[in-house]
């Protein structure tokens, strides 16, 4: 048949999963005509939170027909502590949801012969994996320094979300570029750039143009996050939009206004960078001439909704320095603290 044993189990708490528990889940897949996957969840502990676990293992797993995967909750604040009779007890519920006699458990050479899963599971075969160096505590302890152990779906979770914001002329996009090629990963540069041009000018702009803006920026954000290299990059987001629905075109579109709102609410950062504007404006053709008039207001406006919408969660680090150059490295050095 191919397969060795029956019915295995192979469980964890996989917080966060790593490449080893990976590893070991695709060794046991193949070895059983039907595989038990345990995500081991105490409902009272610091765990990170148990629907994303779930999601990491069953895309792993998702593969493989013959794998089905199952939570085991707990009320205890420390694992070690949970008594013996409650680990029989979480055993029987395996049992009831394999819907057969378990045949074999798979676990690392960290258990003994006389481990939990012998009196848990005595009529099992025990199929010892040994471990590596890669652990779970490792990785909560300094993420960034265990990236290579983290399988792709995973690494998201931990990737940092910087906002490059601030009004029109102040070196957003070219930043934001410079800073994802530095770090050497993915960036979402502004959506409404070129949607604003629908009408060869942003002067003629139609509700459903501020419409697209808003949706596609955060659905590609969305996207882009997932690829990126320890910290990802966003050139603007709706709170920008917003700020030329209401600062520049008199805040009349309220549906639009409130979708930006709501979008807002959604947004999570690890840092925003607001570039001042001390630099000079430049006119690219693409701007407009309120916000060129009254520079310093307009940021002021912009600055204060930001710290109103993400101030009380995210760190803000003002950009004020006069050249790019001292920006870049102002801005680098931001970054640098939050990937610590």
């Amino acid at each position: 048949m191919g397969y060795q044993f029956k019915c295995g189990m192979y469980g964890g708490c996989f917080n966060p999963l790593h490449l080893g528990h990976v590893r070991d889940m695709i060794k046991a897949a193949n070895m059983c005509e039907k595989l038990i996957v345990v995500i081991c969840h105490g409902i009272n502990r610091a765990e990170i939170d148990v629907n994303t676990r779930y999601r990491w293992v069953y895309e792993t797993v998702q593969h493989y027909p013959n794998v089905k995967v199952m939570i085991l909750r707990d009320t205890h604040r420390d694992k070690h502590l949970i008594p013996e009779d409650e680990w029989l007890k979480q055993a029987e519920e395996v049992k009831a949801f394999a819907g057969e006699t378990i045949t074999a458990v798979f676990h690392g050479d960290d258990y003994g012969e006389k481990s939990v899963w012998s009196k848990c599971y005595p009529e099992a075969k025990k199929v010892i994996f040994k471990r590596d160096y890669m652990n779970s505590t490792s990785i909560r302890d300094n993420p960034f320094e265990c990236w290579d152990w983290l399988p792709v779906n995973v690494r998201p979770y931990y990737v940092k979300r910087v906002l490059i914001s601030g009004i029109e002329s102040t070196g957003k996009s070219v930043l934001t570029t410079a800073l994802a090629r530095h770090f050497n990963t993915n960036y979402l540069e502004e959506v409404g750039r070129d949607l604003s041009q629908l009408s060869g000018t942003c002067e003629l702009m139609l509700p459903e143009d501020y419409n697209r803006i808003l949706i596609e920026h955060k659905d590609k954000a969305n996207h882009l996050y997932k690829e990126a290299n320890k910290v990802f990059f966003s050139d603007t987001d709706a709170a920008y939009t917003r700020f030329f629905l209401q600062y520049v075109d008199g805040g009349y579109d309220t549906a639009n206004i409130n979708l930006a709102k709501a979008i807002e609410a959604t947004n999570s950062y690890d840092l925003i960078l607001y570039l001042q504007p001390t630099v000079a404006f430049v006119q690219d053709g693409d701007r407009r001439l309120e916000v060129q008039e009254e520079r310093d207001k307009a940021s002021k406006w912009y600055f204060n909704e930001l710290m109103l919408t993400y101030g009380a969660r995210t760190p803000v680090v003002q950009i004020s320095e006069p050249t790019y150059n001292g920006r870049f490295m102002e801005a680098v050095e931001a970054v640098k603290k939050v990937l610590k």
